[in-house]
């Protein structure tokens, strides 16, 4: 397990630099691809440091339970280090630049569609607006944890291999 988190430690960091990279797109870039595109790569990349884990340290064989909670962490780390990168994006370098894109990027028409409402809509982006640094880092470190749980299921039942 020690050997796990080690490994995971190191893998985390690159993918939540590729987080942050992907973050950094979409607050800069809003109208390019490229945030879409890391974020695919992120997965792709945790997947085979999995197998790089699993070919190099194990063996060539890893069990699912073993694979799941590797990837976990894997997450679980890249999460930290995209939620220090937050923090220094809302508290430095944002001023207000990501909630008037969040408000320019939805019309009335998409969300009727969605059977949601303006003024709710207008509610919660102002609402989202009060939030310090801390507390959007916050968000974002719970929701990825939250994904990487089950992202992790998912590359785990993609590269389990036994003997």
């Amino acid at each position: 397990m020690v050997q796990l988190k080690a490994f995971a430690r190191q893998d985390g960091f690159f993918v939540g630099l590729v987080w942050c990279a992907s973050f950094a797109a979409l607050a800069f870039m809003p109208q390019s691809i490229l945030s879409l595109f890391l974020g695919f790569v992120s997965l792709w990349l945790a997947g085979r440091f999995l197998c790089r884990f699993r070919d190099s340290v194990l063996g060539g064989s890893i069990s699912f339970l073993r694979a799941w909670l590797y990837s976990t962490f894997v997450f679980v780390y890249a999460s930290l280090i995209f939620s220090v990168g937050l923090y220094v994006y809302f508290r430095f370098i944002d001023g207000g630049r990501f909630v008037a894109l969040m408000r320019q990027s939805m019309n009335p028409e998409v969300l009727q569609q969605y059977g949601l409402e303006m003024p709710l809509y207008t509610e919660t982006i102002n609402a989202m607006a009060m939030l310090t640094p801390i507390q959007w880092s916050m968000m974002f470190l719970l929701q990825n944890i939250t994904a990487g749980f089950f992202l992790g299921l998912l590359l785990a039942l993609i590269y389990r291999k036994s003997k």
